[in-house]
C-alpha cells in the first residue's frame, strides 16, 4: 500500500506516458479501474473522528508552547474550512510536520501553513488519479475497438 509520500504503482508506471501511445505492458483496464477505485476511496476527506484527533494535537501544541486560544470552536471551524478536502492520512502528516518544526511560538499555525506541509503529496495524488483516469479511458476505447474488430480506429470492412 502506498504511503503518503509515494505514488501508487500503476500511476508511477504511467509517468511520461501519453494517451497517443499504447499502454505500458502489464497494465490492464481492470487493473486501472481497481487502482483508481482504491485511490478515490483513500481520497475521501477526513472524518469527524480524524478532525477530533487533529484538534487534540493542536491543543497540545498550544498548551506546550503556551499559545493562548480564545475560541477553539471558531479555530476548529476555520481549520475545517481551509483543510476540509484533505484525506485523513495527509491531514495527520501535515499536523505532525507542523508540530515537528513549528517556530512561531506566539500563534497557532494558519490552515494554509498546515496545507503547505503536504502540498507536494496532494499534487502527486491528484496527478496520479488524472493519469489513471486517462489511461482507463484509453484502455476502455481499446477494448471497444478490439471487440468491434477495429484495429486502426476505422470500421472493419464488411463481408
Amino acid at each position: 500500500m502506498p504511503t503518503a509520500t509515494s505514488s501508487p504503482p500503476l500511476a508511477s508506471r504511467l509517468t511520461g506516458w501519453t494517451p497517443v501511445e499504447p499502454l505500458p505492458p502489464g497494465i490492464t483496464a481492470d487493473g486501472l479501474r481497481q487502482e483508481l477505485a482504491r485511490l478515490e476511496s483513500a481520497a475521501h476527506p477526513a472524518s469527524p473522528e480524524d478532525w477530533a484527533v487533529l484538534i487534540g494535537l493542536l491543543r497540545r501544541l498550544a498548551t506546550a508552547f503556551r499559545i493562548e486560544v480564545d475560541d477553539w470552536a471558531l479555530l476548529t471551524r476555520l481549520y475545517a474550512e481551509g483543510l476540509r478536502d484533505l484525506p485523513a492520512d495527509l491531514l495527520r502528516l501535515a499536523v505532525q510536520r507542523v508540530i515537528g518544526h513549528w517556530a512561531n511560538g506566539y500563534r497557532m499555525p494558519l490552515p494554509g501553513e498546515i496545507r503547505a506541509e503536504v502540498a507536494t503529496e496532494l499534487a502527486e495524488r491528484v496527478g496520479a488519479m488524472a493519469r489513471l483516469r486517462t489511461a482507463a479511458m484509453v484502455a476502455g476505447r481499446m477494448r471497444q475497438r478490439e471487440k468491434s474488430g477495429c484495429v486502426t480506429g476505422r470500421s472493419a470492412p464488411s463481408g
